[in-house]
């Protein structure tokens, strides 16, 4: 009996006892984070960002130094106060610099400085201003967590720190400056652009006197004044490529004639890709301001559009595949990634072809004679199929051919005789006659010669179908 009455005791005295030795353990590791927390936000320096009046940097690219312009409340490179310095850059750095805490606190002697590549700095970081007074901030080596050793002139503290600031200060001039900016251009405010010595232009409705279809917008200019359409999917693929030209960085601010050589962009070597586009402002133009039925409000509302253009020259690539760009706007040398201008300048002619065989405008086709094996079909008079029963279905099956690709060697092109012939006599000022050719070119596909030109092949399926109805009409 006693044995059971003193059990309980001796449980409570070993709970107890377990108790005080968690308690003195939770102590001791509540103390010991408090310390290391202490440690970890130890501040090495500490100021007033917008105190600071002069910045020095120095890394792999030499010494750059900043002042700011109290007058003008800006940052300027002390060397050329003419460089275009995104000053958000210097801000940003001494928003860092001036709250720069210490991951770790290493040891309070500079013995070992050369273990922590700190005897050769990678980077060093001097400010002063009302408020600080020359502050030099020593950077070396990084460790295998991607922290950094530094140490502060006049200390004998080395400290551990995170990588914000040293990748801040690996910086170049040129990562430095204010990139150029280009105009924001829409697809649909484009009439014209230029590239691999091309003209193409824009054709609201089309373009009658030069295509007999009603579904082609862009045109290639060609040298006697001529024009050739153009498939506008493709087209309008180039045309995103240009209008989304945008900077990435800067190789040289104010490039001379004479350096232009460096970068590929002298008058011999450089390439031009032209955009031409309106704005639209606010103005009057001259027809409504004569218009006597215009009303006020409308004559306030109205708005015109002004022709601008720009100019891209493009020179050879960066190491890192990056272009050099230049346009007629600015007198910097800039980076635009090399996946942008293929685009534009490896667009091959042959597939800017426009691609359209028979999107001619039915309403106002007068007839349609079809010639196959000798035979030959009046399909269309007058506008009108002449026997539905008999031509309707080979009537769609003819104007719903499109090309599948171009002909890229001309010598290839097959000189015998068409398998199918159609004809067409329109009502249009400039096309009476269209007639189209379909010639065997291959296994797999038949040429078209539209009025005497061959440059699209179609699916020889297509024709064949075509050619196979004709045989069974009597």
């Amino acid at each position: 009996m006693k044995k059971k009455k003193v059990m309980p005791f001796i449980i409570l005295a070993v709970l107890f006892v377990a108790l005080i030795i968690s308690y003195s353990f939770l102590v001791k590791y509540n103390k010991e984070q408090e310390e290391t927390t202490a440690e970890e936000t130890e501040s090495i320096i500490s100021c007033q960002s917008s105190s600071i009046l002069n910045v020095s940097i120095t890394n792999s690219s030499g010494t750059m130094k900043f002042d700011y312009d109290i007058s003008g409340s800006v940052w300027k490179y002390t060397d050329d106060e003419a460089f275009p310095l995104e000053e958000s850059y210097i801000t940003s750095l001494l928003d860092n610099a001036c709250a720069l805490n210490a991951a770790r606190h290493l040891e309070d002697t500079l013995d070992n400085i050369s273990e922590y590549g700190l005897d050769n700095p990678q980077y060093t970081l001097s400010i002063s201003g009302d408020e600080v007074t020359d502050v030099t901030l020593y950077i070396g080596d990084s460790n295998s967590t991607g922290n950094y050793y530094a140490y502060l002139d006049g200390s004998s503290t080395v400290y551990m720190i995170d990588s914000t600031l040293p990748e801040a200060l690996g910086k170049s001039l040129n990562d430095m400056v204010k990139l150029e900016e280009l105009p924001s251009v829409s697809t649909s405010d484009v009439y014209s652009i230029e590239f691999n010595g091309n003209t193409y232009e824009y054709f609201e409705g089309g373009n009658p006197q030069y295509d007999y279809t009603n579904s082609n917008n862009w045109f290639k200019k060609m040298d006697d004044g001529s024009y050739k359409a153009m498939d506008t999917e493709e087209i309008n693929n180039v045309l995103t490529s240009i209008t989304g030209i945008a900077y990435t960085g800067c190789a040289d601010y104010n490039v001379t004639q004479e350096e232009l050589t460096q970068y590929g962009l002298d008058e011999a070597n450089a390439k031009k890709i032209v955009e031409r586009y309106y704005v639209t402002e606010s103005g009057t133009s001259e027809e409504q301001s004569e218009s006597s039925s215009e009303t006020e409000s409308e004559t306030e509302d109205n708005t015109v559009k002004v022709p601008h253009e720009i100019t891209f020259y493009v020179g050879s690539k960066n190491e890192d595949g990056n272009y050099y760009v230049k346009s007629s706007e600015g007198t910097a040398v800039n980076l635009v990634v090399a996946d942008t201008i293929d685009a534009i300048l490896g667009a091959e002619e042959t597939s800017l072809i426009s691609k359209n065989v028979l999107s001619i405008n039915l309403d106002i086709v007068k007839s349609m004679i079809v010639a196959a094996n000798g035979k030959t079909f009046n399909v269309v008079e007058n506008g009108e199929v002449t026997d539905t029963d008999k031509y309707d279905s080979l009537y769609q099956d003819i104007n719903a051919v499109t090309a599948e690709s171009t002909i890229s060697d001309s010598t290839a092109i097959q000189p015998v005789q068409p398998e199918l012939t159609v004809t067409y006599t329109v009502d249009s000022e400039y096309f009476n006659t269209v007639t189209m050719e379909y010639t065997q070119y291959n296994g797999s596909f038949y040429q078209v010669t539209i009025n005497g030109n061959t440059e699209l092949l179609v699916v020889k399926s297509a024709v064949d179908n075509i050619i196979s109805k004709l045989q069974q009409i009597e």
